[in-house]
């Protein structure tokens, strides 16, 4: 939760919610069911705000579990940002082998748009291999050689 001291004189709907760490829409049912004062609307706009003091009280209700309405209330504690994690992810990994062969990277990534998708870079010299024996893949047409990729996966598929 934000601290208190932080509040502003006036402040809209979506920004006590997302400073009570509620979303909008839950925060709207807790004002229809009574733990929250409903907010203030401007005649001209008539948007909804909230004044620093219904503000405060928002925050003592968020802190106390007591509502506006004087029942209690118990809230879910929010969910945390997801954390990076030690172990790389699947993406790490992709761009880890992207930079250890850049080469297949580009053809993998090429068969990917065309419909192909997961090949390892293994799985691409292999077919190279077949394919092309003997011969550079890098002084070949670089159309060429993504259509026989496509045509050798597709017809293994």
């Amino acid at each position: 939760m934000t601290n208190q001291s932080c509040l502003k004189t006036v402040c809209s709907v979506s920004e006590l919610a997302q400073s009570l760490e509620l979303s909008r829409g839950r925060f709207y049912q807790l004002i229809e069911r009574g733990p929250f004062p409903p907010p203030i609307y401007d005649l001209k706009t008539k948007r909804p705000y909230y004044t620093l003091e219904l503000q405060q009280i928002c925050h003592e209700v968020r802190s106390t579990n007591i509502g506006y309405d004087g029942r209690p209330i118990l809230f879910y504690t929010p969910r945390r940002k997801k954390e990076i994690s030690e172990s790389p992810s699947f993406s790490a990994e992709k761009r880890k082998k992207a930079a250890s062969n850049p080469q297949y990277q580009e053809l993998a990534d090429a068969l990917a748009n065309i419909g192909i998708q997961s090949l390892s870079p293994q799985q691409i010299q292999d077919a190279l291999n077949v394919l092309f024996p003997g011969q550079k893949v890098e002084t070949l047409d670089h159309g060429l050689v993504i259509r026989q990729l496509f045509r050798h996966f597709k017809t293994r598929v």
